[in-house]
């Protein structure tokens, strides 16, 4: 029986660019970019992503960038903390 899917994506889209498969760098890319410049790099449309989102599994793949992005966040802190302190210095010296 055939069900309308053949190596992942519908064979009975019109839309050529919906039938697209999902790259393999897809989850690594999505992690490292996420969803705003995610479009641009493939170049693809909005209806693709959210099909490769749902294909790759929406609940660790967003649990994957929330970690990302606070590992991302402790690694800049003491870079903020470092220039806070340096706008705190110069502000002080400023009004000297």
């Amino acid at each position: 029986m055939h069900d309308g899917y053949e190596h992942g994506y519908s064979t009975r889209s019109p839309n050529l660019a919906s039938r697209r498969p999902m790259p393999a760098d897809f989850w690594e890319t999505y992690v490292r970019i996420g969803w705003a410049d995610i479009r641009d790099h493939y170049g693809t449309h909005t209806r693709v992503i959210r099909r490769w989102i749902r294909e790759a599994g929406y609940p660790e793949l967003a649990a994957a960038r929330t970690a990302y992005l606070k590992a991302k966040r402790d690694r800049e802190r003491p870079e903020r903390e470092r220039r806070a302190r340096l706008a705190k210095l110069a502000r002080q010296f400023h009004d000297w």
